[in-house]
């Protein structure tokens, strides 16, 4: 378990650290969720909680973690759903639909427009269409600047 402040969290490579030990990566820290949860999970942290978390919670989080889940303290989940917190997070994000996504996946595979069309069961333009549209929403002039920008974690579902 890492107990870590605000600065630990800056450019901390969970990674890393999982892939040199094996180990869980349970992220308890003391300060406020809605500046470091985003930035503490996305690197690889397998859970998250607050230190001013009942001791239960931690205790539910190591089991879950210990059971391969991860997992997320429910005191950061509600500060999570509010309103105001959900469009703050989306401002520097761009929205995309769940089959632009797709057609990212498979982009980064490396799979041509063609064989996306195959499997999609789709036509080649309409894939074309999908990448183009997902260039001109990020502002990325060819598919591995699309594939950077997208493992940023700046895409997002937008139905």
């Amino acid at each position: 378990m890492l107990v870590l402040s605000f600065a630990d969290l800056q450019g901390f490579n969970y990674s890393e650290l999982r892939s040199k030990s094996g180990a869980k990566i349970l992220v308890m820290a003391s300060l406020d969720p809605d500046y470091s949860v985003v930035s503490a999970l996305h690197p690889g942290a397998d859970g998250y909680v607050l230190a001013t978390d009942p001791v239960e919670e931690l205790v539910l989080a190591i089991t879950r973690l210990a059971e391969g889940k991860r997992f997320l303290a429910s005191s950061i989940g509600f500060a999570l759903l509010t309103p105001e917190r959900w469009k703050q997070l989306s401002v520097d994000r761009v929205h995309s639909t769940s089959r632009e996504l797709e057609i990212l996946n498979l982009i980064g595979d490396g799979l041509t427009n063609q064989e996306i069309a195959d499997r999609l069961f789709t036509s080649k333009r309409t894939v074309e269409g999908h990448r183009g549209t997902l260039l001109q929403k990020t502002g990325a002039r060819n598919s591995a600047a699309l594939i950077k920008f997208a493992m940023a974690g700046k895409l997002m579902i937008n139905e």
